[in-house]
């Protein structure tokens, strides 16, 4: 266990297990909404070395826009995505600085919205606390 968040299952206890560092696994970690591992996969592997690049270059961007104009749609899939080629859509994107991922992500903490535990990272949740967005109580309480 760490000094700010457990590093056990708090449903069964086990160990969690570190975490890959393959390209996928750098894009799923970055992909806000935990959903349907197995078909990003699957759709991942389908995809060229410069697709690859490109989507996980705008990912963060595409579904923070996505998230603003869709606000009370089910999220995207990471498969959707993906076979979809979203990140070509024209969103008005550009790279979204890390202060506004981070405001998304305290806004959902503190409105008592559902987090899964896996969608914000523990890096994620250190620099919330840090930042002063949420606090740490409130962390520890919400996700992990």
């Amino acid at each position: 266990m760490n000094d700010l968040f457990p590093c056990t299952c708090p449903t069964c206890g086990q160990d969690i297990a570190p975490q890959s560092n393959t390209p996928f696994d750098k894009f799923w970690r970055d992909w806000p909404s935990k959903v349907g591992k197995a078909p990003a996969r699957k759709a991942w592997y389908k995809m060229d070395k410069q697709d690859r690049h490109d989507a996980t270059t705008a990912a963060g961007a595409w579904f923070t826009w996505w998230r603003k104009e869709n606000p009370q749609a089910s999220p995207i899939h990471a498969a959707t995505y993906l076979n979809n080629r979203r990140w070509e859509d024209e969103y008005g994107g550009g790279p979204v600085d890390e202060t506004s991922i981070l405001a998304y992500y305290a806004d959902l903490i503190n409105g008592d919205k559902f987090i899964a535990q896996n969608a914000v990272t523990l890096d994620m949740q250190r620099r919330l606390v840090a930042a002063g967005l949420v606090t740490q109580a409130r962390m520890s309480g919400r996700v992990g």
